[in-house]
């Protein structure tokens, strides 16, 4: 999945790869939903594929085959859902150190490497300040400040900036036209970054999803309050302010009326008043649900 508006970086760094002058870590920084591993994943192949153009991988070599199928012996992915601790950082580095099993050179994607303990990240600083030739470490955080200056001095940063809104609309329309139509409002709203929007709209899959829809209605025709609703779903509160912001997306897509996008605005608000120590939830979830349930009823 090319995601266009990083063509010109991605060029960059493929051209600079085939001229043997490309830093061996970089670190990529940008907002949530952007594309950032997207565009880890295709250096990556790029830096792995054996016949490799300015544009990326080939996908037809034997290399491209095995990176696809998720097997290239020569690839390593680093993540965790918590905190990434001093064993994950070792035993990719013991990895790294060999000689390369397929080709020539070796890759490694640590996503989220803020979450890297003290002793993980020092763990690190030895291979990239003195990495094993042929060796590309590609780092993702999304605030370069998050991560340790220790760290970040042996990189080389690239700030990532979401697209352009005219940008992503026509990307999205490319390979999610069924979840259209797009505009300007509807991007905006979701902070410019399109990944998030679809990610938003593909919950709808969700099992629990089909629950909270059914409250949700049951507010809307008058069946039920939307204190009690908040009631029983206090334990899930991010969740249902998350489903209530897509909610308000799918709405948006059908009719444009400023309401909507003022219940959406309010679901993001309700969000970080949610982080506030001693916060009472049941009245930011009444708030939340009180607001989309008038704003995405039709009218």
């Amino acid at each position: 999945m090319r995601l266009t508006w990083f063509t010109p970086l991605f060029e960059n760094i493929m051209r600079r790869a085939h001229d043997e002058n490309l830093h061996h870590a970089l670190l990529l920084a940008g907002p949530e939903g952007i594309g950032k591993q997207e565009l880890a994943h295709d250096i990556g192949q790029g830096l792995l594929c054996q016949s490799p153009s300015i544009q990326g991988a080939c996908n037809q070599c034997s290399a491209c085959d095995l990176f696809n199928a998720g097997s290239h012996s020569d690839f390593y992915l680093v993540e965790s859902e918590k905190q990434i601790g001093v064993d994950a950082i070792r035993s990719v580095i013991s990895a790294l150190s060999k000689t390369a099993q397929h080709g020539s050179r070796k890759v490694c994607i640590i996503r989220a490497a803020h979450s890297m303990t003290e002793s993980a990240a020092n763990a690190l600083l030895k291979t990239l300040e003195e990495p094993t030739k042929n060796t590309y470490l590609v780092l993702i955080v999304d605030e370069i400040h998050q991560i340790l200056p220790t760290i970040l001095s042996r990189c080389e940063k690239w700030s990532l900036r979401s697209p352009e809104p005219e940008q992503a609309i026509s990307w999205l329309q490319s390979y999610y036209p069924d979840k259209g139509p797009f505009d300007v409002n509807l991007v905006r709203a979701y902070g410019g970054a399109p990944l998030r929007l679809v990610k938003a709209l593909e919950q709808e899959n969700d099992k629990v999803f089909s629950r909270f829809d059914s409250d949700l209605n049951d507010v809307i025709t008058g069946n039920k309050t939307s204190l009690k609703m908040a009631q029983e779903w206090q334990d899930s509160g991010n969740r249902l302010i998350n489903w209530c912001q897509m909610k308000c997306l799918k709405a948006y897509r059908n009719n444009t009326r400023q309401d909507i996008l003022r219940a959406y605005q309010l679901c993001i608000e309700a969000a970080t008043r949610m982080t506030h120590p001693g916060v009472n939830k049941v009245l930011v979830l009444v708030d939340v649900i009180h607001n989309v349930s008038h704003a995405v009823k039709q009218k």
